[in-house]
């Protein structure tokens, strides 16, 4: 069953096609957008029936992968179960509020996406998870979303035999002691914590960078409606 704002066009068994005009936070209705979700082994896809006529045939920044379908998350999408359908279609309607925003403001909505490839956007779970454990959530949602924080700086390079190098350097967090000193890294009472969030964030960096660099090879230059897009540079 489709959600109201969806409307069937068609249905081949393979294929279905739909007219969605996604609900917006203002409660207007979004322009009409053609869309065709394809069955595919172990899910479904989506995107526009006749690719590149609202969105453009390929862009990372707005999550428009290879051949114009649409990146809606890390989860398999499915239509055979009414309750994984209702989840695809909210991940759809979401996505679509998304992409209107990026319209308006040239940049993807703060904390709705993930890093660009499989690789970086594990690695972001995996660092968003270590973060949310130790407190630092919002630290590490600053970091990547406005560059800011010791979480965007130059980070401690990775030692041969696991951890991190030099412990005897000041806590990147800026942690310090009663009498103002600065805790080292080997003091601290998060080291390990710490030491794996760095990696991880280390590791999203060097798989966004080596994807990134992909589509380069690729030939993909930037379609130049989000602002910062790192195909640009």
């Amino acid at each position: 069953m489709t959600p109201p704002w969806v409307q069937t066009v068609g249905d081949d068994g393979a294929a279905l096609r739909v007219i969605a005009t996604a609900p917006l936070p203002s409660g207007d209705l979004d322009a009409p957008i053609d869309l065709t979700i394809r069955r595919v082994p172990g899910g479904v896809t989506v995107g526009e029936t006749v690719v590149g006529t609202r969105l453009p045939e390929r862009c990372p920044e707005l999550h428009v992968v290879d051949g114009g379908t649409f990146c809606l998350g890390i989860e398999e999408d499915t239509l055979d179960d009414p309750n994984e359908a209702e989840r695809f279609w909210n991940r759809l309607g979401d996505y679509l509020r998304n992409q209107r925003y990026a319209e308006r403001h040239r940049r993807w909505p703060a904390g709705r996406w993930l890093s660009h490839g499989a690789a970086a956007a594990g690695s972001q779970l995996e660092a968003e998870r270590i973060a949310a454990e130790c407190g630092w959530a919002e630290e590490y949602a600053d970091a990547i979303e406005n560059g800011r924080g010791w979480l965007a700086e130059e980070l401690p390079r990775p030692a041969k035999h696991g951890g991190l190098v030099n412990a005897r350097t000041p806590c990147p967090r800026g942690c310090r002691r009663r009498d103002g000193a600065p805790v080292l890294r080997r003091s601290c009472s998060q080291r390990a914590a710490l030491e794996r969030l760095v990696l991880a964030e280390r590791e999203r960096r060097a798989a966004g960078d080596r994807f990134i660099e992909s589509l380069r090879r690729d030939g993909l230059a930037c379609c130049g409606r989000v602002d910062g897009c790192p195909l640009a540079a």
